[in-house]
């Protein structure tokens, strides 16, 4: 799965914490970038979504919204560092999120039978960094997928199959959205971060859902993963990312 969390010179809103993408192209990363996006482009599925990544076992799943807001949050952040993006990679992509979405704002799975409109507030949280990044904030689903996610927050930690990406992409999208709803995720979630903190600095994954053994999730929760995602967390009010 792709990632980009950058710089996203969000239009009268709290900018997003951080400058990664545009501090790489600024030291001569463009290279990397620009390798970085034509992998993302060439697997973008036919129907404008991305898999989980590489690994065949894994894309039996299909195509689904989660990765697809990661490859695409990538895509802008890159563009706006000047690499060159196909904009018909992102057009797909962003028709993929919406065929994908509810009425009420929600973002489902996919636009599969079943799973179309079968939103979290994770994927919202995504949702929103997407949308802001490509200067979508005046389309007229964009305050529904607020909406959405503000009223599903509560159920954060609850997100399909990983609460860490849940809990990570819901911080990303509070804290862009202003202090108001910033402070309003941290009361929920930040302060049981700190209190999962061990002695020896490790921090322990939310509970979340029920993971699946037979699927290879069992301990995919653990460890460094806990520890770098919810880290990264408590980065973002300083700046720091």
């Amino acid at each position: 799965t792709c990632g980009g969390v950058g710089h996203l010179g969000l239009r009268a809103r709290r900018p997003v914490p951080g400058r990664i993408l545009q501090s790489q192209a600024l030291e001569g990363g463009k290279k990397t970038l620009q390798e970085i996006v034509a992998a993302i482009e060439a697997t973008q599925a036919p129907s404008g979504g991305w898999y989980h990544g590489r690994r065949v076992e894994l894309n039996r799943y299909g195509e689904f919204t989660a990765p697809t807001n990661l490859c695409l949050l990538t895509l802008a952040q890159a563009q706006e560092a000047g690499v060159k993006v196909n904009p018909k990679v992102i057009e797909k992509g962003v028709t993929f999120l919406m065929d994908s979405s509810g009425p009420d704002g929600a973002i489902g799975y996919s636009p599969k039978a079943g799973q179309k409109g079968f939103g979290e507030a994770g994927r919202n949280g995504s949702s929103i960094l997407v949308f802001l990044a490509l200067g979508k904030e005046k389309d007229p689903f964009f305050p529904l997928m607020i909406d959405y996610f503000r009223k599903r927050l509560p159920t954060l930690e609850k997100g399909h199959a990983s609460a860490l990406l849940h809990l990570m992409t819901g911080a990303l999208g509070n804290s862009v959205l202003g202090n108001d709803d910033w402070n309003r995720f941290w009361d929920m979630f930040g302060g049981a971060i700190v209190e999962r903190q061990a002695k020896d600095g490790a921090i322990a994954p939310p509970v979340g859902e029920e993971l699946r053994p037979e699927a290879g999730q069992a301990n995919c929760e653990q460890g460094d993963r806990a520890l770098a995602t919810q880290a990264l967390v408590l980065l973002l009010p300083e700046g720091k990312l």
